[in-house]
Formats: C-alpha cells, sequence, structure tokens
C-alpha cells in the first residue's frame, strides 16, 4: 500500500509510527518517490557482450527527522538538499 493509495484523508489520521512502518516497507525515498531500478550486467566473452544477470539496484536511505519532527525513510540527496536549505 503506497501513500497515494491511503490518501491524506487517512494518513492525517495514522500516527508517525504507522507513516513510518508504511514508508519503511516501500524502499522508496518519502521526499523525491526514488526507488529502487532494474539493471543488466554484461559481460565480455570472446569479443562479445552478453548479458549475463539482472540485478536490483536500491536507493541509499536512511532515516531521519524533518523539521516538522516526523521521522521518515529518505535517500542521500535528500538529505543533502535538506541540509543545504536549512543553513540558508
Amino acid at each position: 500500500m503506497t501513500m497515494r493509495e491511503i490518501g491524506m484523508r487517512a494518513l492525517s489520521m495514522l500516527t508517525v509510527g504507522d507513516r513510518f512502518s508504511i514508508l519503511y516497507t516501500m524502499r522508496q525515498c518519502a521526499l523525491c518517490e526514488k526507488g529502487s531500478v532494474v539493471r543488466s550486467k554484461r559481460k565480455l566473452l570472446r569479443g562479445h557482450y552478453n548479458a549475463v544477470a539482472t540485478m536490483r539496484k536500491y536507493p541509499n536511505l536512511q532515516k531521519t527527522r524533518l523539521a516538522s519532527g516526523e521521522r521518515v525513510l529518505a535517500c542521500t540527496k535528500c538529505i543533502k538538499t535538506i541540509a543545504r536549505k536549512a543553513a540558508v
């Protein structure tokens, strides 16, 4: 279940812990919604590249607190952006 499916009204009725558990299960940034991607690994064999395996890459998500005091999972790029805006 994603945040959009829950809806803003239902989201306001949830506690901070419930919101965090929903975000944690998604493995997605709460701010920019960056998620996982599937990539292929290429291996050079006798002058030809062969796709040998597909791998799922996940964003670097960290637990952080927003200015409102809410705990969310955010990617490191968003955390750096928040810190830069707070310093100005």
